[in-house]
């Protein structure tokens, strides 16, 4: 067998003779074309037949025993190793039995497979769908510039790479001035995602059985998280004021809701009810989990009826986005 008739190199192919060189040998011997034990040309030899420079040939070789297909020596003519059939060879077909079984999952991966999120219905993308903003309103400019220098900053050996001290700190500031919220540096966590969030927030608080209120419609992500540690999900119906007050039942462990701007329906919840909804939790044991999930986003205004969409008093435009 000739060796050279067996390889095909092309000049004009972008990835170079060497490599077109390795991976034409590494099939001949996966296909059984080049057997074990079989002893190939030497590089200064092969490298003439095909009309290429031997450091092309020495390159392919040296690469092929580095992957375990050669035994290379001083002054020897490279060898094919003897296992290629065996490493080669098509593994006998499994029963069928055991190739119909599927691994075993926890019960929280089993909660979480039997919720409808996410939605495998939702369609595509569309103007003045929930969830869905103007990407102009972002200030994309501002946003780079503090990526860069953020950067240009950061200090190599600083292990602390999320939920850093000096951030948790200047949001605490943040929060107090811009927001009301009372909290400490330390109460503050940084999260990837709010559904991160959300699946912590429902492993750590929420025991199976547990009650939860979610709001309906609401956002199914919240809804998947407490069905998955196990609680009795509970949709609350909303009026025009949003979520509306259970007198009749008992007091749930956990109430999620999204008072600032509704998902989906944008709805502003008014102080009044606010206060129903704390007084409809039980001191102690209840948590009221607040989703202001489009709060720093700016607020855009509606060039038909001029109103906030970030704060939902247009009744046309899409809310701003949900993640």
């Amino acid at each position: 067998m000739i060796l050279a008739e067996l390889l095909a190199l092309k000049r004009s192919d972008d990835a170079g003779l060497a490599a077109q060189l390795t991976q034409q040998l590494r099939a001949l011997m996966a296909g059984g074309r080049i057997r074990s034990g079989a002893m190939l040309p030497s590089s200064r030899s092969l490298a003439a037949e095909l009309d290429v420079a031997r450091n092309t040939v020495t390159h392919a070789y040296e690469q092929l025993a580095a992957e375990g297909y050669l035994r290379v020596a001083a002054r020897r003519r490279p060898v094919v190793t003897d296992d290629i059939e065996a490493r080669f060879a098509k593994p006998a077909l499994a029963p069928k039995r055991e190739a119909a079984r599927k691994p075993s999952l926890s019960p929280w991966a089993l909660q979480l497979s039997d919720s409808d999120w996410p939605l495998s219905y939702q369609a595509d993308f569309r103007p003045l769908r929930p969830g869905l903003a103007d990407a102009r309103e972002f200030p994309h400019e501002i946003w780079a510039r503090c990526l860069r220098r953020s950067a240009l900053r950061r200090r190599f050996n600083d292990q602390t790479v999320v939920n850093r001290p000096s951030l948790r700190e200047a949001l605490c500031d943040y929060l107090e001035v811009n927001r009301g919220v009372r909290a400490e540096a330390d109460q503050i966590l940084i999260l990837p995602t709010a559904q991160a969030a959300l699946t912590l927030i429902a492993a750590t608080a929420i025991v199976a059985g547990d009650a939860v209120w979610t709001e309906d419609p609401g956002y199914p992500g919240a809804a998947a998280a407490f069905r998955a540690a196990g609680a009795d999900v509970v949709g609350v119906r909303l009026d025009q004021w949003g979520m509306m007050r259970m007198c009749e039942t008992r007091a749930p462990k956990l109430i999620f809701t999204t008072p600032s701007h509704q998902h989906p329906t944008g709805r502003v919840m008014p102080v009044a009810r606010r206060t129903e909804l704390l007084a409809s939790a039980e001191p102690g044991k209840t948590w009221i989990v607040e989703d202001d999930y489009d709060g720093e986003f700016p607020a855009a205004r509606c060039r038909r009826c001029r109103g906030s969409i970030a704060r939902g008093a247009c009744s046309i435009s899409a809310p701003s986005p949900r993640r």
